[in-house]
């Protein structure tokens, strides 16, 4: 086994990390009352989405270098799920703002 697949599996998980304490910030109250304010959550969501990227770049490399294993597979799935959330974020905001 490579360094590939564990740098994604970990790079992932970052990304899973940073997507969470997104949602938990913006779920955590009204804005006056948060401690994490808008900056704060705008840089979770952004280095959600850079661990998010690599580890989809890497996974990717990984699957197609190892071959199409059922456990490369799910590390894929698991690698490319936090950047579907957040391009999911983005897309809805800026539809939001374009229909204004």
């Amino acid at each position: 086994m490579s360094f590939i697949t564990p740098a994604a599996l970990l790079s992932a998980l970052a990304s899973w990390g940073f997507l969470i304490l997104t949602f938990v910030n913006l779920l955590s109250g009204f804005l006056d009352t948060r401690t994490c304010q808008t900056d704060c959550v705008r840089n979770y969501y952004f280095i959600s989405a850079a661990f998010g990227l690599a580890a989809g770049a890497l996974a990717t490399f990984s699957v197609f270098r190892s071959g199409f294993t059922a456990g490369q597979v799910l590390s894929w799935l698991f690698a490319v799920s936090p950047v579907t959330i957040v391009l999911t974020i983005f897309l809805v905001g800026y539809l939001g703002t374009a229909a204004h």
